[in-house]
This record gives structure tokens, C-alpha cells and sequence, in this order.
């Protein structure tokens, strides 16, 4: 799948949006990337971004370091961030932080990495889709509201990038 920078999106608020919009974003992304598959996701009005940070060995430990907010964007990208979150709860922390830790684990992920979730005004929170790289852990199939484990990518740095403290790589 293919796509980035807002191509193909659209907001759908009612049953008589969905088959106009579903062909033009799918025609929008065929002409942006050659290739019009689409997934859909759900819409959060005015969603915070908050960030999980997490440390993982290959013997399967895996700890929380706490949340940092990463709301304040321009173009989608973070300008300020603050730690912690001023509208993360004790008890939503908690459950962020076990959420984070159970999809590192899923994923056999070795390395320090930030997992990236939307929050609601309800406090409901529901994994970021994100690039993978060095410093996330997760999966690019779409915001999904974590119950569970819900189809956790595998993903693992180069043997090369993994080391022990105090060695060099």
C-alpha cells in the first residue's frame, strides 16, 4: 500500500458520502501513487497524539517509561512536547503503558522505541499508525482501537543496531 501527505483522505459523515468518497480517494491515490487500494479508519475530532516510550531486550523484557504529549503539530509534525501529558489519568497511564509493552512483546521488539496513540475526549485511546524505523514499534495498518493485541507487525532492528550497553555496535 502506498500513500502519504493527506492524499486520498476524506472525511465520510453519513451513508450517502461513503460511495462518492471511497472512488475519489481510491481515483486520488491511483493518480498520486499507482495504487488505489484504501483502509479506512475512524475519525477523531480533535484527537491528542501521545507517545508511550519503551525499552525492550531480546530476553522478552519490555518496560513503560511513561507518555510524553506530541499534540501541538504544524503540517503534522510535532513542534512541543510535554512530559507528562496533562490529560493523561494515573489509570489511563497504566493502561497506555500495558497496552505499549504487550505490542513490543507481540512484535518481538528489541530496542528502545516510542509507540504512538490518539486519545479521545472519552480518554479512549487507539494506536497511531506510523513509518516503522529505529525509534517506533507498531504497525502501519491503521488506527485501531487496542484490544488486546490487534495484528501487531513484527518489527525488529538489524542484528547490527542491537547491542549491549557500554559496547559499541
Amino acid at each position: 500500500m502506498a500513500g502519504g501527505g493527506g492524499k486520498g483522505m476524506r472525511l465520510v459523515t453519513s451513508d450517502a458520502e461513503f460511495e462518492p468518497a471511497f472512488r475519489d480517494a481510491a481515483s486520488e491515490a491511483m493518480n498520486a501513487f499507482g495504487d488505489d487500494r484504501l483502509y479506512l479508519e475512524k475519525y477523531l475530532d480533535r484527537p491528542h497524539h501521545v507517545e508511550i516510550q519503551i525499552f525492550a531486550d531480546a530476553h522478552g523484557r519490555v518496560v513503560s517509561l511513561g507518555e510524553r504529549e506530541c499534540s501541538v503539530q504544524r503540517r503534522h509534525q510535532k513542534v512541543i512536547e510535554e512530559a507528562p501529558s496533562p490529560i493523561v489519568t494515573p489509570d489511563l497511564r497504566k493502561k497506555m503503558g500495558d497496552a505499549a509493552v504487550r505490542l513490543a512483546r507481540a512484535g518481538r521488539y528489541v530496542n528502545a522505541g516510542t509507540v504512538e496513540f490518539l486519545v479521545d475526549a472519552n480518554l479512549n485511546f487507539y494506536k497511531n499508525p506510523f513509518a516503522p524505523g529505529s525509534q517506533r514499534a507498531g504497525h502501519s495498518s491503521g488506527r485501531r482501537r487496542l484490544r488486546g493485541l490487534d495484528r501487531a507487525k513484527r518489527v525488529r532492528p538489524p542484528p547490527q543496531q542491537t547491542h549491549r550497553l557500554g559496547q559499541q555496535p
